[in-house]
């Protein structure tokens, strides 16, 4: 029987990039475990193809894209497997997102120590892709907190990979994008906090000069992240409003700030319209005249926020892309 009889095209797929910007069919597998994986790479072998792994599919472009390839899909290898609350180092399967990550630990006061701009990003996905995030400048990618992990490869051996054993393999698995295996079990170290809260200053920057000015001044914060308006040129070019933040160590009542309740962010926004068509709303303005004028509302509105100091929940601050769920659709 040739390899082109035994394609199982019940399994056909059609497999989208999550910045819907391309697409493909291939044969899609969902393992729940190890034996699932192999079963199929054993797959990928009987049809003489290549197969790719996906994880949480928040790659903008085509990371996980196989065409008429075997994609393995490892967001149901979702377990948290071991949990040490007081040396905050958790052990994950690749398919765990970072908003049950977070949600797992919060409450006894540990935070991931690099996370993406959106929660629905897998820890596997996250490590393959080395992801930075608004502290990259303090603390690195997400593969500089990775104690351990086990990759699983083609040929179902199982290689236990840290900085000192099988450490080749360990750092160039980290950011390879799964091409020398699956990696089936995270070690991660987790970040200690005192609150669920950071404190936020908000500074408004005229160019790009004033926003590098602004960068130095910050070196010492936790985070840092800028919104730039793209559609201003000449000398008020790279014009936008900065926000950098610390961890809050003073929180007279760190039980509420560390809760998950507090720290979910709102159905609703203004207190009455559904985050879930908000992307409604911005398609409207998704031409260059309208997001010109958006941007110097934004602008104007950031200059009198500049200066200003508040508290606001870890997870509003990093999840900006949640707060407006499906925003691609604007486009």
């Amino acid at each position: 029987m040739s390899h082109l009889e035994i394609r199982p095209v019940e399994r056909l797929e059609r497999i989208e990039a999550w910045g819907m910007s391309s697409f493909s069919l291939a044969y899609a597998y969902h393992p729940t475990n190890y034996f699932g994986i192999m079963e199929a790479l054993d797959a990928a072998r009987a049809m003489e193809v290549t197969a790719a792994f996906e994880g949480g599919g928040n790659s903008y472009g085509d990371a996980f894209q196989n065409a008429e390839g075997v994609v393995i899909d490892l967001s149901r290898m979702d377990r948290v497997l071991k949990w040490d609350p007081n040396s905050g180092v958790i052990v994950c399967e690749p398919g765990v997102t970072i908003r049950r990550l977070w949600q797992h630990t919060i409450g006894d006061r540990w935070w991931p120590p690099v996370v993406s701009g959106t929660s629905n990003t897998t820890l596997g996905g996250a490590l393959s892709a080395n992801i930075h995030g608004k502290n990259n400048f303090r603390a690195g990618p997400i593969g500089e907190h990775v104690r351990r992990f086990d990759l699983l490869l083609p040929s179902g051996e199982t290689r236990n990979c840290s900085p000192t054993e099988n450490s080749d393999i360990f750092f160039a698995a980290i950011g390879g994008f799964g091409l020398l295996g699956a990696i089936v079990s995270i070690e991660l170290q987790m970040k200690r906090i005192n609150s669920g809260l950071v404190e936020v200053e908000a500074r408004s920057v005229a160019n790009w000069e004033d926003a590098f000015r602004a960068f130095e001044s910050f070196e010492a914060r936790d985070y840092v992240v800028g919104w730039i308006d793209c559609t201003k040129c000449g000398n008020g070019a790279g014009r936008g409003l900065l926000h950098a933040a610390n961890y809050v160590e003073g929180d007279p009542h760190p039980e509420e700030s560390l809760s998950v309740k507090s720290q979910e962010i709102p159905d609703t926004a203004l207190g009455w319209f559904p985050r879930s068509k908000m992307y409604s709303v911005m398609r409207k303005f998704n031409t260059t005249r309208r997001m010109a004028f958006v941007n110097t509302l934004k602008f104007r509105s950031g200059r009198r926020e500049s200066g200003k100091v508040y508290k606001t929940p870890l997870a509003e601050f990093n999840f900006l892309l949640d707060s407006a769920p499906n925003w691609k659709w604007a486009y």
